[in-house]
Formats: C-alpha cells, structure tokens, sequence
C-alpha cells in the first residue's frame, strides 16, 4: 500500500523539487498537502517532528 501511496504523491512532489531547484519548497509543499487533505497534512508534520 505505501508504494501505491508513493505513486500518488510522486509527480507532485517532482513539481516541488523542480519548482525550488534541487530543495523543497515549502510554502509550495505545504499548500499542496493542504489541498490534498487535512489527514496527510498531519501526517506529514508528525514526521517532521518526530
């Protein structure tokens, strides 16, 4: 399942390398997870903390 899970964030995430030039963007990053939803969003910032 977490493949499939990559798959889906994969040209996304391509986007915001490129967009950046090499690094993550991360008022683009976040924006995005935002749209894609609330749940992931925390997800996501959990494992920043961690």
């Amino acid at each position: 399942m977490q493949s499939s899970k990559k798959d889906e964030d994969g040209p996304n995430t391509h986007v915001l390398y490129s967009q950046s030039e090499g690094g993550i963007n991360w008022g683009e990053f976040k924006s995005v997870l935002n749209k894609a939803g609330t749940s992931l969003n925390g997800v996501i910032e959990q494992d920043l903390k961690a």
